[in-house]
């Protein structure tokens, strides 16, 4: 388990943060997630909840006869999910101890923390039920570089940065690229992998 990059940042700072890659990021999730045709009643797992949209959104779709887990080191912009279906674990994935499995396992921009992914690839397979689904959503930061060739402008030096910033903590900001061959290392069967490039404006 590697230290989280962004854990030195104020609660407020933090929570505008997760925001924005909601706002960033929750319409393609949710794309993805209608796909597979999440039922009523589903167990779902949802893995770095964050700030709560995914694991809301979750909720709604399987409903009060379903369990939505939702895990995450930080639960401070959490803790309205108290009722059913919910149940929040302020924890690794790692150390939390389920009696059940899941219909759905989800996670974005997870495994790319962690220097211990395969281990928590391990007991996500582990973990789901016979036909059940796992949603992955891991970043390649090194793609910014085919958007613009212009390596002196104020983009490239923000996306070496961040890059770098993984690179220092022993992490690999190209990770999405070896993921399905982990995944099939592990035993999942790949139904479809894509590529998105999500393109923003400056100062959005």
């Amino acid at each position: 388990m590697s230290a989280y990059i962004f854990d030195n940042k104020s609660e407020e700072r933090e929570f505008r943060r997760l925001q924005l890659v909601e706002a960033a990021n929750d319409p393609t999730t949710i794309a993805l997630l209608d796909e597979i045709g999440i039922q009523a009643g589903w167990r779902c797992l949802e893995l770095g909840a964050g700030a709560g949209s995914i694991l809301r959104w979750l909720g709604h779709r399987i409903g009060p006869s379903g369990v939505v887990v939702g895990v995450d080191k930080n639960t401070t912009y959490l803790q309205d999910f108290t009722s059913t279906p919910f149940q929040v674990y302020k924890s690794t994935f790692l150390e939390i101890d389920v009696s059940h499995s899941f219909d759905l396992i989800h996670g974005r921009y997870v495994l790319i923390h962690n220097q211990a992914d395969m281990d928590i690839l391990h007991k996500m397979f582990s973990l789901l039920t016979p036909g059940g689904w796992a949603l992955f959503e891991e970043p390649d930061f090194t793609s910014a570089t085919l958007m613009d060739r212009d390596t002196g402008n104020s983009q490239a030096g923000v996306n070496r940065a961040i890059c770098q910033m993984f690179m220092n903590a022993g992490l690999n900001p190209a990770y999405a690229l070896g993921l399905p061959r982990k995944l099939e290392q592990v035993g999942f069967h790949i139904e479809r992998a894509q590529s998105i490039m999500h393109l923003c404006p400056g100062t959005s």
